[in-house]
């Protein structure tokens, strides 16, 4: 039987999804979220340039407003893989019902404060893999959110 794998970008997706579900403020909505929070959630956690380097990894160079636009496609294309598997609903109006079952994603950070130090122990344990073009190493990514 061949096991399936989710993608890292499906996962960082998940993860974040993860994150907004655990938030208070969503429970106040009735764990409904729009794609525009689930991005600033993406953008707060790992940063704008290690977001772009994860959906558009072979790209060196690239137009800040094209490479965006990529994140955003990619980002849906990832909440349908998701919203297939059962994690999420995706609602009218760009609003994403979220469900229990992304409690899975948050699993293998419980109990970490530093988002940072969470991915690097996810790519330790071998549960997600970073590519050579979106590695970054846990300092860097300090750098980046106190920017």
């Amino acid at each position: 039987m061949r096991k399936k794998h989710l993608s890292t970008g499906a996962m960082l997706v998940g993860q974040a999804l993860a994150l907004l579900y655990l938030d208070p403020a969503t429970a106040g909505l009735g764990g409904m979220v729009d794609k525009g929070q689930l991005l600033a959630q993406l953008d707060g956690v790992v940063g704008t340039d290690a977001l772009i380097r994860t959906f558009n990894p072979k790209r060196r160079r690239y137009d800040e407003r094209v490479a965006q636009e990529t994140v955003r496609k990619k980002v849906a294309m990832e909440l349908r893989r998701l919203a297939g598997l059962g994690f999420v609903e995706l609602a009218a109006d760009e609003k994403i019902r979220l469900r229990p079952a992304l409690l899975r994603f948050a699993e293998p950070v419980r109990g970490l404060s530093d988002p940072a130090e969470a991915l690097a122990k996810l790519v330790a344990s071998g549960e997600i893999e970073l590519t050579e073009k979106t590695r970054l190493d846990p300092d860097e990514m300090r750098a980046e959110d106190d920017e």
